[in-house]
């Protein structure tokens, strides 16, 4: 059995993974980061953050230069973005990208 904290990673990434929607898909996603940084590991060790579920809506085709580093996930009112500087990730309306 593998130790106590890779048990807690593996939670995490399965539990983000797992959301059914683009609201608890954010929050699972800081958890999951959020463990990693506190353990020392690299979150892209355990969790494809290109393989995250979607949530309907079209593909975003924009870039911004909000400091946005990639476009994880959608619905079809919101993106989630990993954010470039270590920043968390952000839940950007897709309205405010059209304006």
């Amino acid at each position: 059995m593998p130790p106590p904290h890779i048990r807690r990673i593996e939670a995490a990434a399965d539990a983000a993974r797992a959301a059914r929607s683009l609201l608890r898909l954010w929050d699972a996603v800081e958890v999951y980061t959020e463990i990693c940084k506190a353990e020392g590991v690299c979150p892209d060790e355990n969790l494809d953050m290109s393989a995250l579920p979607r949530f309907g809506g079209n593909s975003p085709g924009w870039v911004t230069d909000r400091g946005v580093d990639a476009i994880l996930s959608w619905d079809r009112t919101h993106v989630l973005c990993s954010m470039e500087d270590g920043l968390p990730h952000r839940l950007i309306a897709r309205a405010a990208q059209a304006a």
